[in-house]
């Protein structure tokens, strides 16, 4: 149980923690007077997603390649079912470039896992399990 809430515990929390927010009817993030604010907001929390779902996969994974697959299918599929689940809550609606912002966030935490790895795993030889 305890290696399960250390592993896996982060990326349920923040998968509860987005579809929470995205359930709200018309909720609108804070004015930051900037284009698009929305899609830096969905990048933003897919970006911490995409890493609390690296953490997860490494895991369960011993090769990075399947740490990756691994995050990259579960943050695309999960943003997904997300968009389709807002089209069944009032004021809030479906969007594909919420999608693609979405997918840049889980995308973009790839590079910082691998430099992760490299600089901490193989020069050290930290292995946390």
């Amino acid at each position: 149980m305890r290696k399960f809430l250390y592993t896996h515990f982060p990326a349920i929390l923040i998968a509860l923690i987005i579809l929470t927010l995205t359930s709200i009817p018309r909720l609108t993030p804070p004015d930051l007077g900037i284009k698009m604010q929305d899609k830096i907001f969905h990048t933003i929390a897919y970006f911490i997603f995409g890493m609390t779902l690296i953490h997860s996969g490494h895991f369960i994974f011993n090769r990075k390649i399947h740490i990756l697959i691994y995050t990259v299918g579960i943050g695309l599929s999960f943003a997904a079912l997300d968009e389709l689940h807002q089209v069944y809550i009032p004021g809030r609606m479906s969007s594909v470039y919420d999608f693609f912002a979405d997918g840049i966030g889980v995308i973009l935490a790839l590079p910082l896992f691998l430099c992760w790895f490299r600089c901490i795993i193989l020069r050290y030889q930290l292995f946390f399990y």
